[in-house]
């Protein structure tokens, strides 16, 4: 048959894939059906469709896997320039007798993509692609490559070869802000600038900087800094910017904002898939995008589908789109998990209940582990949370859980102890793994197929698809094969996946290799994105906020224009909350009222009062923050806000919200609180409402844990934009807004904070261990002496507070 016109359709009528079906699904084949089966492997690699290549280094890997003879992978991946494969193969994995000057011939001329950083082989195409990137160093670019192909040492070269030039780097969330931080610290290449993560540390005299920021952070500093810009502007998870959201609708205006201010800013995409990049391009800005797209197949994922409720199990099979049944043990979500881990899991659920409730289910099931260091990890979680966090439970049978409710010196250290500790085996999450956070893990199970109120869209099930079987696993000299070439992905169709769920049609969306796909462009601030009426009424508000953020970027610009001071201080701080335009001049009418009554504000009470006067009272009855206009959560917010400011740590703000929550019972048994997505009472369709009785004292603990965090999150997202406009309006006395936003008035302590500490470590910090620290309160620099981590050890601080300080070094 003539090659071209070869497809997958084609093979799914013909014996191939009854032979194919055997080798998966490890049916016994003969010797003879084993040759042809890799003769046909052979003539499908070198074929003009990439899926019918994909379909033959499948064969020929699986092959090899299963009866551990890899001179067919290696003489594939030799000649398809997948170097570290063959590397490997050659180092590890062919015996001495097997070798000849062929091999050596290869080996060295393989020494030829050996990255002289990092030591490690790369394959034709990262080579290419780092090759380009150093080329188009002047030009924007787009570069979409599989996880773990080196797009973070893309960042690093960038910033290593332009030590004149101001860079910014905009990640999707601070975990991944943390991370980038220390990586381009640990690589020495910042050769005398500073890095720069927040507004606060921003001062004039700064001339030459690298900011790691997230999106909501360079609008705060484009706002500090009306003539601040940079040379390379990078979007790392550039993905992100096609959503329909207000955090993509800010990375947009920050694009469109800076591009306006230095049109020959460089603009460098980074994202693991994209199908047109031209989709990154925003509006009211023209430059040209090149593009560098991997579209090398080195993993090769494998699907088991668990269905709890037709007690079947399968392999799904991406290529002809069908699922083969298997034979063997049915089992329930929690065994299934077990007997099919490996030394590190991802379990994935969409809701954080789900994640809380598996993560114990689980726990239960597994032996204590004895372990000095889990052991030491619990204690310290005890001290610095509760000792009745549930977490505590779950790690000591090497379990940990992962989701947004979980406080972010807490993750970020289960992130660490998860790494290093080999007896921890499972982390149980929700979407937070999907922005770039990299873990050493090797095995993946979904028990939901949801994000939100949809289905894990393709580029989402990618995503966390490729969380497992990084490189650095894969080609770990400790293995005897190259079984991590073939990801495990396990879905377990069961209690937590929707009753409704169209299997087949869920799994042709995000796995089938041959299904026409396109980016989802939804951004109504995106060139490419689709304009009709109600998006036309979101725009033309986008368009009035930047506008009046920063005049003239709008061709052509008719509309609104805001005529008051504190219209002019509600754009300037992203309030997006009502109708800025509709309430102004109300707004401003009382604050003239308010400024002649109180002068300026000096205590909790009148700011909230003031807060809820002003603002609130202008939101829409569909907004959350419409709750505020209720006296008794008005009064809640009044007590969280005092506490914030009078520096209470994690630990005691638990235990206040903990007695808070025993007094509003004492007086009434049945009272509710608001607990939002930890809710236990219905009230139409969403349980949001709590009730104490009948519940268990350590769930209330729990519940108060996840709570805090979360009142946490809201003040500093939602209300502390108010206070910022109240404070640029001058309004606040200047000592009470910095107890406000900080808990303390201490210049020193403060410099600690803006360099990204949590206020009860800089307390630590400034009491015990000042001579290790060099702090400047005119330029907000911080550095601290490496020595400090023995102290503290010696000390037997917590450890949790340890690694936030090892993270910062």
């Amino acid at each position: 048959m003539d090659s071209k016109k070869l497809t997958l359709r084609f093979l799914k009528n013909t014996d191939v894939k009854g032979l194919y079906e055997k080798l998966l699904t490890k049916d016994n084949l003969s010797n003879e059906e084993l040759e042809t089966l890799l003769s046909v492997a052979i003539y499908l690699i070198n074929n003009e469709n990439a899926n019918i290549r994909h379909l033959g280094y499948r064969i020929i890997v699986d092959y090899c896997n299963q009866f551990k003879n890899y001179n067919p992978l290696y003489e594939i991946t030799i000649n398809k320039g997948l170097y570290p494969i063959s590397k490997f193969i050659n180092d590890n994995l062919i015996n001495s007798k097997d070798k000849n000057f062929f091999t050596e011939w290869n080996d060295c001329f393989t020494e030829q993509y050996r990255d002289p950083i990092d030591k490690k082989v790369r394959t034709s195409q990262q080579k290419l692609m780092n090759s380009k990137f150093d080329q188009e160093n002047e030009k924007s670019l787009a570069v979409v490559a599989p996880t773990s192909y080196g797009k973070s040492e893309l960042i690093i070269k960038l910033i290593s070869e332009n030590t004149k030039d101001n860079i910014c780097v905009v990640t999707s969330t601070k975990a991944l802000l943390a991370q980038t931080r220390k990586r381009i610290k640990d690589a020495n290449v910042l050769k005398g600038r500073r890095i720069i993560t927040s507004s606060e540390m921003l001062t004039t005299d700064l001339d030459s900087f690298v900011a790691v920021v997230t999106q909501e952070r360079l609008y705060q500093m484009l706002k500090n800094r009306k003539n601040l810009s940079f040379k390379y502007l990078i979007i790392d998870e550039a993905h992100e910017l096609l959503n329909d959201n207000s955090r993509s609708h800010i990375l947009a205006r920050d694009i469109i904002i800076l591009t306006h201010r230095n049109i020959k800013c460089v603009l460098k995409f980074l994202t693991p898939f994209m199908i047109d990049p031209q989709n990154l391009k925003v509006k009211y800005v023209t430059y040209n995008l090149d593009q560098i797209t991997i579209n090398e197949y080195l993993k090769s994922e494998k699907y088991f589908v668990h269905d709890i409720r037709k007690k079947t199990n399968y392999l799904y099979d991406q290529f002809f789109n069908q699922l083969f049944e298997l034979k063997g043990n049915f089992e329930k979500p929690i065994e299934t998990i077990i007997n099919n881990s490996d030394d590190k899991n991802i379990i994935y659920l969409n809701k954080p209940q789900d994640v809380e409730d598996v993560a114990l289910k689980l726990s239960k099931k597994l032996p204590y582990l004895d372990s000095k260091e889990i052991s030491n990890a619990c204690t310290n979680l005890a001290k610095y949370v509760h000792p009745d966090y549930k977490m505590i439970d779950c790690l000591k049978k090497g379990v940990i859980y992962h989701h947004g409710s979980v406080s972010d010196s807490v993750r970020l250290y289960m992130e660490k102890i998860y790494k290093e500790i080999p007896e921890i085996k499972y982390i149980v999450t929700s979407s937070t793994l999907l922005s770039g956070v990299n873990l050493p893990a090797t095995r993946l199970f979904l028990l939901d197929v949801k994000k939100g109120k949809s289905n894990l869209r393709f580029e989402s099930f990618k995503n966390l698809v490729g969380r497992v079987c990084r490189f650095d696993q894969i080609f770990n000299e400790k293995n005897d094969s190259l079984n991590l070439l073939e990801p495990e992905i396990h879905i377990i169709i069961g209690p937590y996946t929707p009753k409704k769920l169209n299997l087949k049609r869920f799994l042709n969306s995000v796995a089938w290799v041959e299904k026409k796909r396109s980016d989802n462009v939804n951004n109504i601030l995106l060139d490419t994105s689709i304009i009709k009426e109600k998006q036309q009424k979101d725009l033309n508000k986008e368009n009035e906020y930047i506008e009046n953020f920063q005049a003239g970027i709008i061709p052509n610009y008719n509309s609104a224009v805001v005529g008051t001071e504190i219209g002019h201080a509600c754009i300037m701080n992203n309030i997006t909350d009502f109708n800025i335009f509709d309430a102004e001049e109300r707004m401003q009418q009382k604050l003239v009222s308010v400024k002649k009554q109180l002068g300026q504000i000096n205590n909790v009470n009148d700011l909230m009062d003031i807060i809820q006067y002003l603002f609130i009272a202008e939101v829409p009855d569909n907004n959350p923050l419409n709750r505020l206009n209720e006296t008794t959560t008005l009064n809640f917010y009044k007590m969280m806000m005092d506490w914030k400011q009078k520096n209470l740590s994690y630990s005691q703000m638990i235990s206040s919200v903990v007695n808070y929550w025993h007094d509003l019972y004492r007086k009434n048994e049945n009272v509710t609180i608001y607990a939002g997505k930890w809710g236990n009472k219905e009230e139409g369709y969403y349980k949001k409402w709590y009730t104490f009785k009948g519940t268990h004292w350590i769930d209330i603990i729990n519940l108060a844990i996840v709570r805090v965090k979360e009142e946490e999150d809201f003040i500093a997202n939602s209300l502390m934009k108010y206070v910022e406009v109240l404070k640029d309006l001058d309004v606040l006395d200047n000592d009470f807004y910095l107890m406000v936003k900080y808990g303390t008035t201490d210049a020193n302590l403060i410099c600690i904070l803006k360099n990204g500490f949590s206020l009860d470590l800089a307390d630590l910090l400034t009491r015990k261990y000042k001579n290790y620290l060099i702090i400047n309160t005119n330029t907000n620099e911080l550095i601290i002496n490496p020595e400090i981590i023995d102290k503290m050890e010696e000390q037997h601080e917590n450890t949790i507070q340890i690694s936030e300080v090892r993270n910062y070094l």
